[in-house]
């Protein structure tokens, strides 16, 4: 009876999950257009009629999606003006935070938004006090304050040139993808607080992390100040890739130009490939920012990004370490050459600044299977650089061209991020016997990437005659829907299935009405044969939605490994085959290949690739 354009789509997935069948957490899971208080408390009592006592939870939510956690409406259809804050009367607050929740543990996420009044002091943001408890309890900003700290951020970046020089001790984190309650984790670990109450230990540890996990320091040893703490004088250095891939992208991005504008000198931002229009597009970013806040907010996301510095030269006692996203190129054979570059643009797909974002050094595990024979390490070892065939564009580089570069810079190591490593980190050291340092060392920081990888993160504690690795778990984080999908949308396959049920009953009434009859004419024959090959059809659709119903999220995570396509027969086979194709790292990894190209390079996932040049034995296996 309600129009449903006026709908927040957690009021009409209530309706939906009573009618179902569903519990009202899923109500928890769903996102969409905010409404006006008018609007909101007219829907939310149009549906209170479908609701039982004990779905309070369900009616809570009602309220919830009026935090702005989607676009607006269109013009015209009597929804608000983008990122518009909602007030929340008395009786709706009570209901919210007072009301019997169907699961407990979950909390309301906050209801308001976070205005600049609330959050700056003087032009100061209040990170640790105000933004932090905000963010971690699901709040949102205003529009207004969103742009205000991706615009100071911005100005203060833009001062930077493309190579900082900073000197040791520092903090360094690899890639953060959007997964923002890890991030809070290591950063808290980090300074010696507790560890989250939530951190997940993945029971299955092979030999080879525990091994790994020996090298980190025990926590008392590594205590830092806080990345947040107004009168600390302790660097962190982020290697880029803070968004994409996960669901709280703008989280991670608004804390960290925060913490920017905090102490604008010991935190240094880089960029990395996914900071560009092209994969925003491809993957969430936009679709995040604009379900959350707007347009507008997100491109200055997108201009801010413009602004990142490309790399940063550490000196210390032992030697100078190159930190940077991806690796060298071989249109840079000086460190300071990085200052002539334009960085002010979208990432190029050729040339030096592709190259610093998207380059990857030659796999180690290429030269397994020679070690033994000297004249193909050579060959090995000679590799210089070619294109790479895994990411669509940027160079793999080997180990002749990482050493000539390092040689030339007077340099001891390259830090970079950019790949996903199980324990976190790596050391390549290139099966070089004569080097005690690893010429190249990559960082991950992205714990679970994408919820599926089950590894580790890592964070390199550099001082001023050494180095170590603090390693860290996942912890669970509230659910989000893939792709921002609203509850609605997620719950018609249920729909789907239970429709599909009801015609295969009525299809096998009709067919026990004619066996009945027992009329053995052929015509007869033929209809029945024709009823039995439609209940048969029914019945698999329905076997098919019902799989789609119960396995969803993996589904959609096969989806996204398998370019876009599920495999043929997955629906039908159902859950074993679905836990097949999800089974292990180096799986997920070699199928999850294709996202991390470049979107419109044709990579394989089988390993094979068309390179060219010395490495092409090495770089098929890569």
């Amino acid at each position: 009876e309600t129009d449903t354009r006026h709908l927040t789509h957690t009021a009409t997935t209530t309706a939906v999950c009573r009618l179902n069948g569903f519990t009202s957490e899923l109500v928890r899971m769903s996102a969409g257009p905010t409404l006006h208080s008018e609007e909101a408390q007219s829907s939310a009592a149009s549906i209170e009629t479908h609701q039982s006592s004990s779905s309070s939870a369900a009616g809570i939510e009602t309220e919830r999606s009026s935090t702005g956690s989607a676009a607006a409406p269109e013009s015209g259809r009597g929804g608000r003006e983008e990122g518009a804050e909602v007030e929340l009367d008395a009786t709706a607050a009570k209901r919210i935070y007072e009301g019997d929740r169907v699961c407990e543990a979950v909390k309301p996420p906050i209801w308001t938004r976070l205005g600049v009044e609330e959050l700056m002091e003087g032009r100061v943001p209040r990170v640790r006090e105000v933004l932090v408890p905000h963010l971690r309890g699901e709040g949102r900003l205003t529009c207004e304050a969103a742009l205000l700290l991706c615009r100071r951020a911005t100005q203060l970046l833009a001062r930077d040139p493309n190579l900082l020089q900073r000197s040791a001790p520092l903090t360094v984190l690899g890639d953060v993808h959007g997964q923002f309650f890890d991030l809070l984790n290591i950063l808290d670990q980090l300074a010696g607080l507790p560890a989250s109450a939530d951190e997940v230990s993945p029971d299955d540890l092979d030999e080879e992390e525990e091994a790994a996990g020996e090298k980190s320091p025990p926590a008392e040893s590594v205590v830092r100040d806080h990345l947040l703490e107004v009168n600390s004088d302790h660097t962190y250095v982020f290697l880029g890739d803070y968004v994409d891939r996960g669901s709280f992208s703008t989280e991670v991005c608004l804390l960290l130009f925060a913490a920017k504008i905090l102490r604008p000198a010991q935190v240094i931002l880089l960029r990395g490939n996914h900071e560009c229009r092209l994969l925003a597009n491809h993957f969430h970013f936009e679709r995040e920012c604009k379900n959350k806040y707007s347009r507008e907010v997100f491109e200055a996301f997108m201009t801010a990004f413009d602004a990142l510095p490309l790399a940063v030269k550490v000196t210390s006692p032992r030697g100078d370490y190159l930190l940077m996203h991806g690796g060298p190129s071989p249109h840079l054979e000086k460190v300071e050459d990085i200052n002539e570059i334009d960085r002010f643009v979208e990432t190029p797909k050729t040339g030096a600044l592709c190259d610093l974002l998207w380059s990857d050094p030659l796999g180690e595990d290429t030269a397994q299977d020679v070690l033994h024979d000297p004249e193909i390490m050579e060959e090995w070892y000679a590799v210089d650089f070619e294109p790479n065939p895994d990411r669509g564009c940027g160079q793999v580089f080997g180990y002749s061209a990482l050493k000539r570069f390092l040689d030339q810079n007077n340099l001891l190591c390259v830090i970079r991020g950019h790949e996903i490593q199980k324990t976190g980190y790596y050391e390549h050291h290139f099966h070089r016997k004569d080097t005690e340092h690893p010429l190249l060392i990559t960082v991950f920081s992205c714990p679970n990437y994408s919820d599926m990888y089950l590894n580790k993160a890592a964070v390199l504690l550099l001082d001023e005659t050494s180095y170590s690795f603090r390693q860290f778990n996942w912890v669970t984080h509230p659910y989000v829907l893939p792709k921002f999908m609203n509850g609605l949308s997620y719950s018609l396959p249920n729909v789907i299935e239970n429709v599909l049920d009801f015609l295969v009953h009525i299809m096998e009434m009709v067919e026990d009405v004619d066996d009945d009859e027992e009329d053995s004419s052929p015509d007869s024959i033929e209809r029945a044969t024709r009823i039995r090959r439609k209940i048969l059809g029914v019945a698999r659709m329905s076997r098919m939605m019902g799989t789609l119903r119960e396995e969803q999220e993996d589904l959609v995570k096969l989806k996204n490994l398998s370019g876009g396509k599920l495999p043929m027969g997955t629906l039908i086979r159902g859950k074993t085959s679905i836990a097949e194709k999800l089974a292990t790292f180096e799986r997920i990894r070699a199928k999850d290949r294709a996202n991390e190209a470049i979107p419109g390079a044709a990579v394989a996932t089988d390993g094979s690739s068309d390179a060219g040049g010395r490495s092409r034995r090495f770089t098929c296996r890569f």
